[in-house]
């Protein structure tokens, strides 16, 4: 191990020590019901706090192809008129995502802080993504309502 390694190291656990950082697998378990955008956005804070810019970036595309992911999936199952936008592409998605850049997060915590770091109350995160889930679901209710009137 070279000193920049070392040196890296210890600047990543010094700057987790100081910021409090979300459980990376308590994050992609709660992607189940509220999607990888839930869980890419926390990532993406963890990263930031990490002083891991790189895999910030890294994080925040994962972010966009979520995005991207939830509003073709959106929009497919309304012209399919189906009556639930949930399909086993929402899964295996959810799989990749949670193979590429979860768990990656989980392992580079573990080994450079173990269990001893701040972590992030879910007391704001959870209800602000529930509100988040209820609009999306309102809003394809809706949305499929008018098809339905439509044909």
């Amino acid at each position: 191990m070279n000193a920049h390694t070392s040196l890296s190291k210890t600047a990543a656990a010094s700057a987790a020590r100081r910021d409090t950082l979300w459980n990376p697998d308590a994050a992609a378990c709660w992607s189940l019901l509220f999607t990888p955008l839930f869980g890419a956005y926390l990532l993406i804070r963890n990263w930031e706090a990490l002083g891991e810019p790189k895999r910030a970036v890294r994080a925040c595309w994962w972010f966009a192809l979520s995005l991207m992911f939830v509003i073709l999936n959106f929009y497919y199952s309304l012209l399919r008129a189906e009556a639930s936008p949930l399909r086993m592409s929402n899964v295996i998605f959810l799989l990749v995502w949670y193979i590429a850049e979860a768990s990656p997060q989980e392992r580079f915590i573990r080994e450079r802080l173990g269990t001893d770091y701040a972590r992030h109350s879910w007391a704001v995160a959870l209800p602000c993504a529930l509100v988040l889930l209820m609009a999306y679901v309102f809003g394809y209710v809706r949305m499929l309502a008018l098809i339905m009137q439509v044909h």
